[in-house]
């Protein structure tokens, strides 16, 4: 694997040291000797006559078939035919290949097996050069009665040795190539050595089981344990992320009890709408059911469901046609009790089940996104104090794993440090000094405004926003519409509250025009009215405020009329917020209204403080501020995999254009379905360089710094090479003919990684949760031996454990030192404009992934409950959803997002 990241410059240096725990183990591997690597194939064996079955390569359940001819059993000959394998069936294949051991090839091995392709020994087996072994194996029966015959061949790969010493090279700086097989199958060997104890199901590299701890989120869903373990080269040692993990698995239950909990309804529905049906099919889909009826159990997958019930579907057998409920009768003497309600369509052969007879298998992890109300429950029960999750890791490691008498470690001379890795020179990097405040006067003299400095806590990360806001915005024209329409709800509290606190930050708050007769499925229309009416009076519409009970349906209809159809921003307000804080008094009141005026200045243009530092410290970031810079933020959001090939990935990029980094634009673009790489991001870098060049005084960017969220690290080096091109052309667009080559610096900040810190002495712990404090950062030990990264926890955690950022520096024509660096990135989580801390990650990777998301919002219709789409689906209308989230003009140089 080449590495492409920029080297590391140096270590560094400011903030008062702290020693912590990082859950990380030391890994020792053989210093000397090979191991040897071959590679699996396995198809199924059937007989000619004999169709596909599912994806575990099993018998299908003799069901009713359109053509009227039930499945024909499976005969004993054996003819070869392509067919899917799961990993479970590969897996069981590969144990029992082994258990035979055929002319004893083995040769003393206890070889580790991916679930894949790829075994891996220590000793090489009695196999030729050229030749394979091969077997025909009879998968025994299982719990579902079925029997399937796999035959299975392993062949030497070319080369078959990999040294040990490879991996010691590199340690040892002798060479910068990471052997990536060296990394595999050490992964291997731990992923054997997890599903060798007990019955755990692997989900790439986390492993799961239920227990007595499984607890219900609802809908048919449960929370499994579980941890995850991934080998990773560090500095000097190779080193095990060992950390908990928890996710969703569906239930065990009566397909008929899903339906119930998927729709909210007490009592099984006799018969279903479309949009029930749309909506079950959704979630049905793809799932495993297994079903007794034909004497044996069958496990299916369920492909659909149907339109049509066991009433209304026919198919012909001997010669007449036969509707399924009367087969089921007469064949299997089975009264249905709903025979109205539609049928499951299962296999590829559209076979059609009753949901009475199926029932949902276990063991299947959830992959579709959870509810807000799911994933409030998992958060809430799954988020432990950073000591509880310390101690839970060292479990993990000590018992339910116990390394130490693992045969597959054993076997390949594997051992795992007792303890977490302790790193005694981590920082805490000093905070910033905040400015709010704003001049009231001597402004039109050209005196500069009055700024008021503010010390940020310590422990939190927090800083007062009680006073003047550093560049207030007014609402002169704006309209309420409530939505809520509850005569209880105190909204003149609200509104008072609201009109109040926007004076004490500077901002001048008209009294707003008030609608509350407004259906929610008439908010468009509704939107659209206000601006032509204030137009006609040759007015802008500052904002239009949306009081609901709570986010419904119409949020999508609000945020599309406003950000996209009319210009106008818009600023939703949930009725149960108001009234829970009306309940507690004036001061949760006055909170609230503080929360919503920072989202409402953020809008208007406005910004509610600064980071004094970056203009006053010229050591340290005078090579930011010395001339035009723009900080971009990019993310890119998937799809959730549960939905159809047609819903697009959304690129979004943000740009700043003050000098303050505290102002954005954004541009959002539609691509392929789950694609990653941002086809169109020279086009938005452009149109953000021209919005800069004329906020900016017609001045061109001096330095360009670029902060990539959502990227994994084995795409890194495509990334980064497509999009850095990308940004250079952008340059040459922006200055034909001119030698335009603005310094860039090239960052990936991501957390979807499961490195965890823990302060080595409680007393450096802060909150209930017992974080690090705000500011802590690490540049050695779990880092990486050579890229340019470092480990920052810049926020506070409320609840549960906090997840540090990571941090790399892929390109940098700027040269900077890692003290500049470092700093300026920390520095920018206290400039994001929906609250007054520092957030996780830098504002403008933050803004662009709520650019992205708001996105999805624009591409949402009103009442769309679409079934997932089949695998033949060519992908989304990438052209037609461009023109749907193209965020209106009004709104390209406001912060519509925040």
């Amino acid at each position: 694997m080449a590495l492409v990241s920029k080297n590391r410059p140096g270590w560094g240096t400011l903030g008062r040291p702290i020693k912590i725990y990082a859950n990380h183990f030391i890994i020792e591997v053989p210093k000397q000797g090979s191991f040897y690597h071959y590679d699996v194939e396995m198809e199924i064996l059937r007989d000619k006559s004999e169709p596909e079955g599912d994806v575990d390569g099993k018998k299908p359940a003799k069901t009713p078939a359109p053509s009227g001819k039930p499945d024909p059993k499976l005969k004993r000959g054996a003819e070869r035919t392509p067919g899917r394998i799961s990993k479970e069936l590969k897996r069981k294949a590969m144990r029992a290949f082994l258990d035979a051991n055929p002319g004893g090839f083995l040769n003393g091995n206890r070889p580790v097996f991916d679930g894949e392709k790829n075994l891996y020994a220590m000793k090489t087996f009695k196999i030729a050069d050229g030749d394979s072994k091969s077997a025909e194996i009879v998968i025994p029966r299982d719990a579902d009665g079925s029997e399937t015959r796999v035959r299975v061949t392993v062949k030497p790969c070319k080369p078959l040795t990999t040294s040990w010493s490879a991996l010691h090279d590199v340690i040892d700086k002798k060479t910068k190539e990471v052997p990536i097989e060296v990394f595999q199958c050490i992964n291997t060997v731990f992923r054997e050595a997890a599903l060798a104890t007990g019955n755990k199901i692997a989900a790439g590299r986390s492993f799961f089981w239920r227990d007595n701890t499984a607890m219900s989120l609802g809908g048919g869903r449960e929370a499994w344990p579980g941890f995850y373990s991934s080998a990773r080269p560090c500095q000097w040692k190779i080193t095990l992320n060992l950390d908990v993990a928890n996710t969703a698995f569906y239930e065990k239950q009566h397909v008929l009890d899903f339906l119930c909990k998927v729709l909210n309804m007490r009592q099984c529905p006799t018969q279903l709408n479309d949009t029930q049906r749309r909506l079950f099919e959704k979630e049905l889909r793809t799932l495993k059911v297994e079903v007794k009826h034909s004497g044996g159990l069958r496990r299916v997958r369920v492909a659909a469901v149907s339109k049509n019930s066991a009433k209304t579907q026919k198919f012909e057998q001997d010669g007449k046609q036969i509707t399924v409920a009367d087969y089921f009768k007469k064949q299997y003497k089975i009264v249905l009790k709903y025979p109205d309600l539609p049928l499951v369509e299962v296999g590829t052969k559209k076979n059609f089940l009753p949901m009475e007879i199926c029932e949902v298998a276990a063991g299947q992890k959830v992959m579709k996104k959870l509810t807000e109300e799911q994933t409030a429950i998992m958060v809430k029960n799954c988020a432990k104090p950073a000591p509880e999750r310390q101690a839970r890791v060292q479990k993990i490691r000590d018992e339910i794993m116990n390394y130490d008498t693992s045969g597959a470690l054993k076997e390949f001379g594997i051992t795992v440090d007792k303890r977490m890795k302790m790193i005694d020179n981590a920082r805490v990097l000093p905070m910033p000094v905040m400015g709010m405040g704003h001049a009231t006067k001597n402004d039109a003299k050209g005196i500069a405004p009055e700024v008021q400095e503010i010390s940020v806590k310590t422990m939190d990360g927090t800083w007062t926003s009680a006073g003047r806001y550093f560049d207030p915005k007014n609402l002169d024209n704006w309209v309420v519409i409530d939505l809520d329409q509850d005569r209880r709800l105190p909204l003149d509290f609200f509104l008072d509250e609201f009109i109040a606190t926007g004076k004490q930050r500077g901002m001048r708050i008209a009294q707003p025009q008030l609608d509350g007769s407004i259906d929610p499925r008439d908010i468009t229309t509704a939107i659209k009215n206000i601006q032509m009416s204030y137009k006609k009076q040759n007015k802008t519409v500052d904002l239009i405020m949306i009081i609901m009970r709570v986010r419904g349906p119409a949020y999508a209809d609000i945020k599309k009329a406003g950000d996209v159809l009319y210009g106008v921003p818009t600023q939703v307000v949930l009725g149960k917020n108001i009234a829970r804080s009306a309940e507690k008094g004036k001061g949760p009141m006055n909170q609230l209204a503080s929360n919503i005026l920072l989202k409402v200045n953020a809008k208007l243009g406005g910004a509610h403080s600064k980071v004094m530092d970056l203009g006053k410290n010229k050591t340290l970031f005078g090579s930011f501020t010395d001339k035009p810079t723009i900080v971009f933020g990019a993310d890119v959001t998937h799809p959730s995999p549960g939905e159809g090939m047609n819903k697009p990935s959304i690129a979004a990029v943000v740009a700043s254009y003050n000098v303050f980094f505290t102002k954005y634009s954004a541009r959002v673009r539609a691509q392929g379905h789950r694609e990653e790489m941002m086809t169109t991001l020279k086009d938005m870098v452009v149109e953000l360089m021209i919005e800069f060049k004329v906020k900016c005084g017609g001045r061109e960017p001096q330095r360009i710094i670029f902060y990539r969220d959502g990227v994994s690290e084995g795409q890194y080096q495509q990334v980064m090479l497509d999009e850095l091109r990308a940004i250079q052309a952008a340059c040459i667009t922006l200055c034909p003919g001119q030698d335009y080559k603005p310094p860039i610096t090239y960052i990936i900040v991501g957390k979807r990684h499961h490195t965890r810190l823990f302060t080595a002495d409680p007393r450096d712990a802060v909150g209930k949760a017992g974080n690090v404090p705000p500011g802590t950062i690490t540049d050695r030990a779990i880092c990486h031996f050579s890229e340019f990264d470092w480990f920052l926890c810049s926020h506070y955690g409320i609840q549960g454990t906090s997840r540090p950022a990571h941090y790399n520096v892929l390109y940098d024509d700027s040269n900077y030192q890692a003290d500049q660096i470092q700093m300026f990135s920390y520095y920018l989580t206290y400039c994001y404009a929906r609250c007054a801390r520092s957030v996780s990650i830098p504002a403008p990777a933050y803004y662009a992934h709520l650019a992205a998301f708001r996105a999805r919002h624009h591409m949402e219709e009103a009442g769309d409950t679409q079934s997932t789409n089949s695998s033949g689906d060519s992908g989304p209308n990438v052209v037609e959803i461009n023109k749907k989230i193209k965020v209106h003009d009004d709104m390209h140089s406001k912060m519509y997002f925040a």
